[in-house]
């Protein structure tokens, strides 16, 4: 299932288009072989719709220094990794897709330490832009329904987000930083996740939560800047949070030595202070 635009004279001049095909044992067990992948489509367009993904040994989908790439109205079932995954690729378009049970799999040579339904450029050294993602559904997931790096201080830049539902994910949602300035978690809803219904930890960034709906989740929002002493802030606005189950005492979450990221931490309190 492979597509390559700059690698295939074959192919140049070609508008890729695939609409109701079924695709199944796809996917290339121990390589970034996926079901379906696009590499270095830039001259033309490619679409792919109303198509089906199942029992992948790997990705579903996968969008790899690419761009106008549109996936609408697909379904990745049993996909091991991620469902749909991006890296280093501008002007896509993803709406309308599913993402169904996606597993956690951990291989030599693996590409990626980020499992989830959605994967869009969730690397630190990946890079996307020109982002459109709405009306996705993650229905099952080992470790993260949708992960996404995206950073931008203005709220319209998130218009292009809106709709996306992850629910019987480990964690629901997560954000993490291009190395803009402002985090932003926007347009997303999490129901009935294992742990967290929406997650973003960052350094030295401001992080803003807005228009989330998130219920029935044992933790449900952690929007989290590392460093004391650092101009670091989280805002939190225009959102529901119903129904999560917070217990006495659950795991709390502290910053590594050198500031990079959080850690759990076993909670052995008798106060609540202790357990803040």
């Amino acid at each position: 299932g492979d597509y390559f635009d700059d690698e295939s004279k074959a192919v140049r001049g070609v508008t890729f288009e695939m609409n109701g095909v079924e695709m199944i044992n796809l996917g290339q067990f121990e390589s970034e072989r996926a079901a379906l992948r696009f590499k270095g489509v830039k001259t033309n367009p490619a679409l792919v719709a109303n198509s089906s993904i199942f029992n992948s040994e790997v990705f579903g989908f996968m969008i790899e220094d690419s761009k106008n790439i549109t996936l609408m109205n697909n379904v990745v079932y049993d996909s091991w990794i991620s469902g749909y995954y991006v890296r280093d690729s501008s002007s896509f378009n993803i709406s309308g897709n599913l993402s169904m049970l996606n597993n956690k799999r951990e291989f030599s040579g693996a590409i990626t330490e980020v499992c989830a339904g959605f994967a869009i450029c969730a690397d630190e050294k990946h890079q996307c832009n020109d982002i459109t993602f709405q009306n996705n559904v993650v229905g099952g997931a080992q470790d993260w329904g949708i992960a996404f790096k995206f950073g931008s201080c203005d709220a319209e830049v998130y218009d292009k987000w809106s709709g996306n539902t992850v629910f019987a994910a480990d964690y629901g949602i997560t954000n993490g930083s291009d190395g803009t300035a402002c985090v932003t978690m926007a347009n997303l809803n999490a129901f009935f996740n294992r742990s967290f219904g929406v997650i973003s930890y960052q350094n030295n960034h401001q992080i803003i939560g807005y228009n989330l709906i998130v219920s029935d989740t044992p933790h449900g929002v952690l929007l989290m800047t590392g460093g004391a002493g650092r101009q670091n802030s989280a805002t939190f606005r225009d959102s529901l949070v119903i129904g999560n189950l917070f217990k006495h005492c659950a795991d709390n979450y502290s910053e590594s030595g050198d500031g990079s990221t959080f850690i759990r931490n076993s909670c052995q309190p008798s106060t609540v202070d202790q357990c803040r």
